[in-house]
């Protein structure tokens, strides 16, 4: 079953970004976490150079009011492999993410367990920031 709203735990909302000629250029997985404390995670499939670091920050610019204001979460995160580059935490802070810790041992892939950076923005630091930048 499909929602289009975020409404239950581990609800699902996938999002494309395209070019002018419809190809698709990257694909973000909304997942909500927690239908009570209304926090969600966000996963991207990214290479991002300048020109996806660019689509990236729009993405999530136009993101944000979508699920702070519309949806109503409170809190937004995504986790980050250690060796994720340098332009997308670049990016996550421009938008106003933080870094928040450093989950050990947290993804299991081929290689074995593997750490895993916490970032993440919440409604309040994003409504203070979107207020200072008008």
């Amino acid at each position: 079953m499909q929602r289009s709203q975020l409404q239950y735990d581990n609800d699902r909302l996938l999002l494309g970004t395209f070019d002018a000629d419809g190809i698709l250029l990257d694909q973000l997985n909304v997942r909500l976490d927690c239908a009570h404390a209304r926090s969600a995670e966000l996963h991207w499939l990214h290479t991002v150079g300048c020109a996806q670091q660019r689509q990236l920050q729009a993405t999530l610019r136009a993101l944000c009011p979508f699920l702070f204001e519309q949806v109503g979460l409170r809190r937004v995160y995504s986790m980050l492999a250690p060796d994720a580059s340098a332009q997308i935490v670049d990016t996550l802070h421009s938008i106003g993410f933080k870094q928040e810790g450093v989950l050990r041992d947290h993804h299991l892939d081929e290689a074995g367990w593997q750490d895993r950076q916490l970032y993440a923005l919440t409604a309040p630091a994003w409504l203070q920031r979107q207020s200072a930048e008008n």
